[in-house]
């Protein structure tokens, strides 16, 4: 049975959860037209592959801006910088793979709780950037 955690407006449905075992993870993540959406980052750890299923995702990776569209996706090496949007006027629906990946918990217990403070005021987009690093940090110590 696949989770859905929504993080802000986004929605993200795992569909394997290949934390616990250390190898490759698989959700679908819808993006509204103009959700607000995490600031660049990048997983020192992990490596990240879009496929776009519905609509245009825009996607950069280390200063390369794409559109996807239906059919189109894009990689992520590990420790590039990303960043992703929908400029489009309907909802984007991807698959996000990653090796190892992070696991449904990361969204659940890290991120869902960060956002709520971005999105209040208390935590600027600077901050933010900085406790989602020391939160992933903090994941993985807590993981080995």
């Amino acid at each position: 049975m696949s989770q859905v955690v929504k993080v802000g407006q986004l929605e993200i449905r795992y569909l394997v959860d290949g934390a616990q075992a250390g190898g490759l993870g698989l959700f679908e993540m819808t993006v509204p037209p103009d959700a607000q959406v995490p600031p660049p980052h990048s997983h020192s750890h992990n490596e990240e592959c879009v496929y776009v299923l519905e609509g245009v995702l825009r996607y950069t990776v280390d200063g390369e801006t794409r559109d996807l569209n239906p059919g189109d996706w894009m990689s992520t090496p590990r420790g590039a910088v990303h960043a992703f949007s929908n400029p489009g006027s309907v909802t984007a629906r991807t698959l996000v793979m990653l090796t190892p990946d992070m696991g449904v918990g990361y969204f659940v217990e890290g991120c869902s709780a960060v956002l709520r403070l971005f999105q209040t005021g208390y935590v600027g987009t600077y901050a933010l950037f900085l406790t989602l690093g020391v939160l992933a940090l903090f994941l993985h110590f807590l993981r080995s």
